[in-house]
């Protein structure tokens, strides 16, 4: 007995589910390769901000430090700096002092511009040296000395503690105490950057600072008595301001 042929409308059927099956196959592989429209992220005023910035700036480089990009957190004593500017001097600072100060602002003469745009945060010892002579800053091997008696001060081994003087000839100047200053309010190895009352004056004698500059460049009292602290004296607020501020007068070695 010969076989019944095939009729053409089960070769149809046949071939549309082949083109179905195809077409959910195309359809899947075609979704992988082309997921949904992704959601746009909402822009707001920070990340417009962030974008411009990095627009100007450019992307910060692999290894750079992120306080040469970023603004550092202010202390309590930067903040009112930052609000009443002029208003953290005494008003009993003498004439030939006022004259400095307003001279290193100014930026006309040169004056202390060697510290007025250097930052020294996050830097060892050795970095400090090999940036500051790279800057023409010239090295002065030191010990610090009791203020009263000039006598040298010594560590716990027994020995002087030392202390690197780097001077400029526009009357800029860093102090580096490499072994901190052990029993004073600042124990720890530090710096601070100031400027001489004159471009010649002394690195060695105290009475030849002018005043101290911070890392962003602004001129700090260099003690309490060129200090006008606004609370009264003697109360928790008063001190809290007078450690903030000379926080921001030195800077801690790493």
């Amino acid at each position: 007995m010969s076989k019944p042929r095939k009729s053409g409308q089960g070769r149809l059927c046949r071939v549309l589910l082949f083109s179905t099956a195809l077409l959910v196959v195309g359809g899947n592989a075609l979704a992988e390769a082309r997921p949904g429209v992704v959601k746009r992220p909402r822009i707001t005023k920070a990340s417009a901000a962030k974008k411009q910035s990095t627009t100007r700036l450019g992307r910060r480089p692999t290894g750079m430090r992120r306080g040469s990009l970023l603004q550092p957190k202010l202390n309590r004593f930067q903040r009112f700096h930052a609000r009443n500017t002029g208003a953290i001097w005494s008003t009993s600072l003498s004439p030939r002092l006022k004259n400095a100060i307003n001279l290193f602002k100014s930026g006309r003469t040169g004056y202390g511009q060697s510290v007025k745009h250097l930052d020294l945060s996050g830097l060892n010892t050795a970095q400090v040296g090999k940036l500051l002579k790279s800057r023409g800053f010239v090295v002065e091997k030191s010990v610090i000395r009791d203020f009263n008696t000039q006598k040298p001060l010594l560590g716990p081994n027994g020995k002087a503690l030392r202390q690197l003087i780097y001077r400029h000839v526009d009357g800029g100047m860093v102090r580096v105490k490499p072994d901190g200053q052990p029993g004073s309010a600042r124990p720890q190895p530090h710096m601070v950057k100031a400027v001489r009352i004159t471009r010649r004056a002394s690195t060695h004698e105290f009475g030849k600072e002018a005043f101290k500059v911070d890392n962003a460049g602004n001129p700090l009292p260099k003690f309490p008595p060129d200090l006008r602290n606004p609370h009264p004296v003697g109360s928790a607020k008063a001190n809290q301001f007078t450690d903030a501020w000379a926080d921001a007068a030195h800077t801690n070695l790493r």
